[in-house]
């Protein structure tokens, strides 16, 4: 299935795009990858995505909130906010980090399955800078 395919289905989720190099979200309508390099570009609305998970994101919530030094401290802060026992919660927040690190799945050798192709990864750290952090969390309840 291609991105557009998948934003017919969605504004929101996660995915992959082919050889696994580039993560994506479509949280704004658009797909960024994330390229092992470090490199983030908008895809294009013709590219397979080979896994997708994907979703109608409506806001219940709007708050500010204060800096965190942690990804744990983060997880706490939403759970703050979490309304119901669902299964799960999706949290998009705007904000501008001082230092945010990504990861990707280099492009691995054909025929490799994912468990080991996942084990060979970049990362990459940007500083200053602006974006929204989206993702998926399982609640603890």
């Amino acid at each position: 299935m291609g991105v557009q395919a998948i934003l017919e289905h969605g504004n929101f989720g996660l995915g992959t795009l082919p050889t696994w190099t580039a993560k994506w979200s479509p949280s704004t309508g658009r797909v960024y990858q994330i390229q092992g390099s470090g490199r983030v570009a908008e895809a294009a609305r013709d590219a397979d995505a080979p896994f997708a998970v994907v979703t109608w994101f409506k806001p219940e919530t709007e708050v500010s909130i204060a800096p965190v030094g942690s990804f744990s401290d983060l997880e706490a802060r939403c759970d703050e906010f979490r309304r119901s026992g669902d299964i799960f919660s999706a949290p998009r927040l705007g904000w501008h980090f001082k230092r945010v690190s990504t990861r990707a799945v280099n492009p691995p050798r054909p025929g490799t399955r994912f468990v080991d192709a996942a084990k060979a990864q970049s990362e990459s750290t940007f500083a200053d800078i602006d974006g929204s952090l989206v993702g998926l969390f399982r609640n603890s309840a």
